[in-house]
């Protein structure tokens, strides 16, 4: 069973790269960011299913809860969201 793995600020910068290499690695991505990137949107479509996008800010705890809520269990979290 793949990881999954919780990422702040996905969308851009470090957030986008951690992404990518969690995602190479084999892992499932929850990503929580204020902002959908098309560079975040192109992650998803090269990786289909691996990777859902849950826009919202870490700071919110029902955008924290809807996020979580999408996998069963969570194997890590990444707080980059600056």
């Amino acid at each position: 069973m793949s990881p999954t793995v919780l990422i702040t600020g996905a969308s851009r910068g470090i957030g986008l790269a951690a992404t990518e290499f969690i995602l190479a690695d084999g892992a499932k991505i929850i990503a929580l960011q204020r902002t959908v990137t098309p560079a975040l949107e192109a992650l998803a479509a090269k990786y289909p299913g691996a990777v859902q996008i849950v826009k919202g800010d870490f700071t919110n705890a029902k955008d924290v809860s809807s996020a979580i809520a999408l996998a069963d269990s969570l194997d890590a979290v990444v707080l980059n969201a600056a």
